[in-house]
């Protein structure tokens, strides 16, 4: 079958499903685009024939005068079992409070026994908490920790926050005793009027971090991003100034036209140059997607930095250079979401952020306001033709990097960079290294010339 015939098969058939006229436009914008590219580039052609060849057929079965309110709509199988998932677990569609997490009548807390893998030098990973809840329908259910969280200001380790992706923000006082059976973990979230107005709202955490300094600052970003089933989607930043006993919440930027609803945070960064200023990273939330909980022309994944310890945000600007930008606040819109950004750390020896951009690569900024291409990238694959600007829209899928994921150590300089492309493809772990000098790199631009 040809690209042409199929994208007109596909364009009849998604006909039919006015709802997701936006959708459809963009995919088959994705597939044209990458006609004619590199052999990369056909690769990434051939992932996106796949999800639309398998969107089509989801497509023409349901559009058989199905009676059901849900085959009335002609959503997709992914989007039924993500609303059947969701619903077993009390969501309800554009809810504007958040329901209560746990019926009390039939839930309870499961006491948790630490069970060390080894004693003294031979012990490895132990169980901390928080303890599994005892569930009617699914038993024991202990969701994933999306994040951690130390308190920079407690030099004995033992104040230490947890984001969940669906239990929210949890702080341990004594996490550091020896004893593991001993370490307590407290849900700081569970009854949250921050939230009481949100649309869809929910406590699933995507990233959490403690100001240094001892200031009380707690910023957790609601939007789990790691692309499971369970992958709830945000509503914005939760915000604490006393140490996570009250929470506010930050829904969008200072000036209303970037929104966080419906997307994942991936990471927070902050500056030891200047303390106030903080960079987040907002990616896609799974579940985002499939219940259309973006709101359109409004809801933006990409950089964010705060000059205000986080209490207001603003766009940042991603550029490839030469005036090519990939998406900032004077940009045109970057259909249909903006460009996920799926890491960010500080490196506090070079004194710069450094990010990972779905689709286009790895990016630095001093400021956190404008964000350039590194011209080294980790690996051989993230090249200019491969990952090009693609202003207006997302980047190319042949560019691979799906995920990158980044992390520093402080006291060497050194920066590690792993990236997986869109097809799952391990694409490496790279080290950069700094070969620090009286704390200042010897290697004054980034190489990422280890695996």
């Amino acid at each position: 079958m040809t690209i042409k015939l199929f994208t007109d098969l596909l364009d009849k058939a998604v006909q039919k499903r006015s709802a997701d006229t936006n959708c459809r436009v963009s995919l088959l914008a994705r597939v044209r685009a990458e006609r004619g590219s590199s052999s990369g580039g056909r690769r990434g052609l051939l992932a996106g024939i796949l999800s639309l060849l398998a969107a089509g057929i989801a497509i023409a079965v349901q559009a058989q005068g199905l009676t059901s309110l849900q085959e009335r709509k002609h959503l997709p199988p992914g989007v039924v079992d993500a609303q059947r998932f969701l619903t077993q677990r009390g969501w309800k569609p554009h809810a504007t409070r958040a329901e209560p997490r746990m019926r009390g009548s039939i839930l309870r807390i499961s006491p948790q026994t630490a069970t060390p893998e080894g004693t003294g030098s031979t012990a490895t990973w132990q169980p901390l908490g928080p303890s599994a809840v005892n569930t009617p329908n699914y038993g024991l259910v202990t969701g994933r920790v999306s994040s951690i969280a130390f308190d920079p200001a407690d030099s004995t380790g033992n104040r230490v926050y947890l984001g969940t992706t669906g239990g929210g923000v949890w702080l341990s006082q004594n996490a550091g005793t020896s004893n593991t059976a001993n370490v307590v973990f407290a849900p700081l979230t569970d009854t949250l009027g921050a939230m009481s107005g949100a649309r869809d709202a929910s406590i699933s955490i995507g990233a959490l971090t403690v100001q240094p300094g001892a200031t009380g600052v707690i910023l957790a970003g609601t939007g789990d991003p790691n692309d499971a089933l369970d992958s709830y989607y945000g509503a914005g930043i939760l915000r604490s100034t006393d140490g996570g006993n009250t929470w506010s919440l930050i829904p969008a930027t200072a000036d209303q036209e970037w929104a966080f609803a419906g997307e994942g945070f991936a990471g927070f960064a902050w500056s030891t140059v200047n303390q106030q200023v903080v960079v987040a990273a907002v990616s896609q939330a799974y579940e985002g997607v499939l219940t259309d909980a973006v709101r359109a022309n409004a809801s933006y994944e990409g950089l964010y930095y705060s000059n205000d310890s986080g209490a207001t945000w603003s766009l940042a600007r991603i550029t490839d250079g030469n005036g090519s930008d990939v998406q900032g606040p004077t940009d045109p819109f970057a259909h249909p979401d903006g460009n996920a950004a799926t890491s960010v750390v500080w490196n506090p020896v070079r004194n710069l952020f450094v990010a990972a951009v779905r689709f286009h690569g790895y990016y630095q900024s001093s400021d956190g306001v404008t964000w350039t291409r590194l011209s080294a990238q980790p690996g051989t694959g993230l090249t200019t033709g491969v990952c090009p600007t693609n202003p207006r829209t997302v980047g190319s899928l042949g560019c691979p990097i799906f995920r990158g994921t980044l992390a520093v150590n402080p006291l060497t300089g050194d920066t590690f960079a792993w990236t997986v492309d869109i097809d799952n493809q391990d694409q490496g772990i790279w080290q950069d290294q700094c070969s620090d000098s009286g704390g200042v790199c010897s290697n004054q631009n980034f190489t990422f010339s280890k695996q």
